[in-house]
C-alpha cells in the first residue's frame, strides 16, 4: 500500500492481489475542479457526491460516497 500527496492519493492491493488506484476527495466536485484524469484511478472515494449523479459516466461508475454508504449501513 502506498499513500501520498500526489494523484492518485493511494495505491492499494485488493483481495485478488490486484493494485487499485484511489483518489480521496471531500466532495466529488473537487475531483473535477482538480482536473484529475479519471482513467488514472480505479475508485474515487468522497464524503459527499455533491454532483447528485451529474458527473460524467466515466467518473460516476468509480465513485464511493461514504455519506450515502453510511446511511445504507445504519
Amino acid at each position: 500500500m502506498k499513500v501520498g500527496a500526489g494523484f492518485p492519493d493511494a495505491v492499494v492491493m485488493d483481495q485478488d492481489g490486484e493494485l487499485r488506484r484511489i483518489e480521496f476527495e471531500y466532495r466529488l466536485s473537487n475531483f473535477l475542479l482538480h482536473k484529475h484524469d479519471p482513467s488514472k484511478c480505479d475508485f474515487i472515494i468522497c464524503w459527499e457526491d455533491d454532483l447528485g449523479g451529474r458527473a460524467p459516466d466515466e467518473i460516476r461508475e468509480k465513485v464511493i460516497a461514504i455519506k450515502d454508504r453510511l446511511r445504507e449501513l445504519l
